[in-house]
């Protein structure tokens, strides 16, 4: 637990600090989703334990002007004219990142909103199977900054984001075969740095203020992208998957004053490895959905389903059932989106597998410096 508690401070303190200033552990199907479609790196689970190192709530009439927010994070003429909320006053007028209830829903947005999500991820997993004589633990971090940059040359609502992930464990139940140990497999515990992957996907968030969509999930954006996910060995020895690997990615969503409903598809195959290294093919289809309540309040769950497929059929498949809660709130002039979920795996790989998970989330969100540096620096060079 003091390696849950240091996390957090980690991620009350410097994150917000390197806001303003401005891979995952290996195969244990440990973090099965987050409050973001591109929340989580390409972890699976464990073939066997030795292997460690193998919303929105505003009357829909007066949404339109919150989402015309500009792309450089000024307000639009309807967002400065709308009245009533109270967080407008905390950021500015109609400024996106005054209202909590708008910030709550495009941080579901998987190309993202108008602005950077750092997000931070503590969790705790308990993995059992037959190949464990008693329930192992691991804690661990995840650091996602979700950055989106507006494509204008090639339409009003294109985006291309980007997604890097680091990871950290700071206590994981990792085993080697032993003769001598019980069940013939040493378990000890391993603390380091995961493996790094990168995500990027191209599409559209198109506004959508009519239709079966709307009059079903409330007035929000449509949300259609594809891209490539990668991953590099860059963790230690028994905390990776000692494999560069890469594969495609693209999601569907809805993102609604009142639902989020969502899929998220990735794939890995190795084309590389290092020492240790076993075949990677790997695939997750992460599920969103999420109820947007007033006040910035949300409650819904993203569990994350994982196929490694060279694993044999028992060993195979995690299929988690998540729910949680939400709350966009402000530090001052600092949004900030808390929440907390619970998952418990409905099917898992009967070798070793992840049987649940609490996860706790830190996620400072801020102006969106990196685009405007973009744009000004496109500006000068014409």
């Amino acid at each position: 637990m003091k390696a849950v508690l240091l996390l957090v401070a980690v991620g009350v303190i410097a994150v917000p600090a390197l806001a303003d200033g401005v891979g995952s552990a290996v195969r244990p199907g440990a973090t099965q989703g987050a409050s973001s479609l591109l929340a989580q790196p390409g972890s699976r689970p464990d073939r066997s334990p030795w292997m460690g190192g193998k919303n929105w709530y505003r009357p829909e009439a007066r949404f339109q002007g919150y989402r015309l927010a500009q792309s450089d994070g000024s307000p639009s003429a309807q967002g400065d004219a709308a009245d009533g909320d109270a967080a407008d006053g905390a950021a500015g007028g109609g400024n996106v990142l005054g209202d909590a209830n708008e910030i709550a829903r495009q941080s579901n947005n998987p190309l993202g909103g108008d602005f950077i999500i750092w997000l931070n991820f503590f969790s705790i997993d308990r993995f059992t199977g037959k190949d464990t004589n008693t329930g192992r633990y691991a804690y661990e971090h995840l650091f996602q900054p979700v950055i989106p940059i507006r494509l204008p040359s090639l339409g009003e609502n294109w985006i291309v984001v980007n997604r890097p992930t680091i990871s950290t464990t700071l206590d994981r139940d990792v085993g080697r075969p032993d003769p001598e140990a019980p069940g013939g497999i040493d378990y000890q515990l391993k603390s380091g740095f995961g493996d790094i992957e990168y995500f990027a996907l191209l599409g559209t968030s198109t506004p959508t203020e009519s239709g079966w969509l709307a009059e079903s999930f409330g007035v929000g954006d449509a949300v259609l992208a594809a891209g490539v996910t990668t991953r590099w060995p860059t963790g230690r020895q028994s905390l990776s998957e000692n494999v560069f690997a890469a594969g495609p990615a693209m999601t569907a969503a809805y993102i609604g004053s009142r639902w989020t409903l969502a899929t998220l598809i990735q794939h890995w195959w190795d084309y590389d490895k290092t020492t240790g290294g076993d075949d990677f093919n790997f695939s997750r289809i992460q599920l969103f959905y999420y109820r947007s309540l007033p006040n910035g309040w949300q409650i819904g769950g993203s569990p994350k389903l994982t196929a490694d497929w060279t694993a044999s059929s028992h060993d195979r498949w995690t299929v988690p059932l998540g729910i949680g809660v939400f709350k966009t709130l402000f530090v001052g002039k600092q949004p900030i989106k808390l929440g907390v979920e619970f998952r418990t795996s409905l099917t898992r790989p009967r070798s070793f597998g992840s049987d649940w998970q609490v996860e706790f989330q830190i996620i400072p969100i801020t102006r969106n410096f990196i685009a405007d540096w973009l744009k000004k620096g496109g500006k000068k060079g014409r």
